[in-house]
């Protein structure tokens, strides 16, 4: 049997799209979960409690929801809701005043679907490997869009015909097409005005030079939607694939030193996951946290949880990091580590050791510091238990039908312990 994951289905559907040049509509998932009008949940066995209009997930599923209940909250608990490419995550069409929080969605056609949707707000999400993120449609208004994360999807946010929603506080991060509007004249708010700010975009390329945390110019969508304060790094952590961890830069007024950064970072928690000062244990977990959150220029200087516990022998002798992981990786500047404190950064006295680890420069190298120096802020990485499941394909062969169902014929998928159901599905 050969793993295959979600993200290779939504591949292979984008890009069967766009050869064959089919309108693929979102159909209905194999199996869906209901909130019904009444308050029930179908079917009774879905991992979903009810505690009067609060509606808490207890597991992950790769069932769709459609919520046909206005004014409730759906509380993901940090679960993931995982598709196969072709149906809606979260069917929010009609509803008013619901809220959806804390979900991971991914692989779906559209992770949430607002249609003549109105009031509602989504927030604290991880929204990726989707085709559209999220797509407001057909009149839906009021709705608020903040604290999410919104990775690798064809298009993070498509809206059409519809106006006066407010987008903030969300991160873009390498989705193909960022946000799309379909239809001009149809202007969404997309900052909290200043200085509390905008979204993060991780194509912006416009500078700081005031150093206020928000993007000189705007971040331009099309004429009426535009991001007048973008931020130049995340407002929340942020979700690597690779490990299923979370990374978040934390700015100090004032700066702070890495025992105060290690105390804080410690003293934080995201999606349940307790955190620690990041440690970094690879190229790509490296180049994620450097492209992910911020750039080099604004990460200079951040802490990492590497230290050398005293009397290690110097420069180079007993890395460790906060976790007791191994270290096995490093990405030192040139000539670094070197215990050369010349007392010009951060206010040490001269001639201290340097036995603790930040970023520094502008590439994303290392460099080992005087722990008792002041600097801008730290990364945080937090880690838990992944609550997500494998999909296992049994059995792949192209049958000779026509259209998407032609190409992705015969592919069975097994899923078993998901949320409580043990299915197969079949997607021809």
């Amino acid at each position: 049997m050969k793993k295959v994951s979600s993200g290779i289905l939504l591949t292979f559907l984008v890009v069967y799209a766009i050869l064959s040049g089919i309108n693929i509509q979102p159909a209905k998932a194999e199996g869906t979960i209901y909130i019904k009008a009444d308050g029930s949940i179908n079917p009774s066995i879905a991992p979903i409690l009810r505690n009067g209009d609060t509606y808490v997930f207890t597991d992950s599923t790769y069932y769709s929801i459609i919520v046909e209940r206005d004014n409730i909250l759906i509380d993901g608990a940090g679960y993931v809701i995982r598709g196969q490419g072709s149906e809606c995550g979260i069917d929010l069409s009609y509803r008013v005043n619901v809220t959806v929080r804390g979900l991971m969605i991914e692989a779906f056609y559209y992770g949430i679907g607002l249609w003549y949707s109105y009031n509602n707000t989504v927030s604290e999400n991880n929204i990726v490997n989707n085709f559209n993120g999220i797509r407001i449609k057909h009149y839906s208004q009021g709705n608020i869009i903040t604290e999410n994360n919104f990775g690798n999807n064809t298009c993070g946010i498509w809206t059409w015909w519809s106006s006066d929603n407010k987008i903030y506080h969300n991160s873009f991060i390498d989705n193909a097409q960022q946000a799309w509007v379909n239809e001009p004249g149809y202007s969404n708010t997309w900052d909290d005005g200043y200085a509390s700010g905008g979204n993060y975009w991780n194509d912006y390329s416009g500078a700081d030079l005031n150093a206020d945390g928000i993007g000189d110019i705007p971040y331009f969508i099309e004429a009426d939607n535009v991001d007048n304060y973008p931020l130049m790094t995340p407002p929340q952590a942020v979700y690597f694939p690779l490990n299923h961890h979370y990374y978040q830069a934390v700015s100090v007024q004032g700066n702070v030193t890495w025992a105060d950064a290690k105390s804080q970072a410690e003293s934080l928690s995201f999606f349940g996951r307790n955190g620690h000062l990041a440690t970094v244990t690879s190229q790509a977990e490296n180049d994620f946290i450097i492209n992910n959150l911020g750039g080099p220029i604004e990460l200079n200087r951040y802490w990492l949880g590497g230290f050398q516990p005293t009397g290690s022998p110097e420069p180079d002798g007993n890395w460790q990091w906060v976790t007791g992981e191994p270290w096995n990786y490093t990405n030192w500047a040139p000539g670094e580590p070197t215990n050369c404190y010349g007392g010009e950064w951060g206010g040490a006295p001269l001639g201290s050791d340097e036995e603790v680890l930040q970023l520094w420069g502008y590439s994303g190298w290392w460099n080992d510091m005087e722990e008792t120096s002041y600097h801008p802020g730290f990364i945080v990485e937090y880690e838990g238990n992944w609550t997500g499941h494998d999909i296992t394909v049994t059995n792949m062969n192209v049958a000779p039908c026509c259209g998407l169902q032609g190409f992705l014929a015969y592919l069975n998928v097994t899923a078993s312990n998901v949320g409580g159901f043990n299915e197969t599905f079949s997607l021809c």
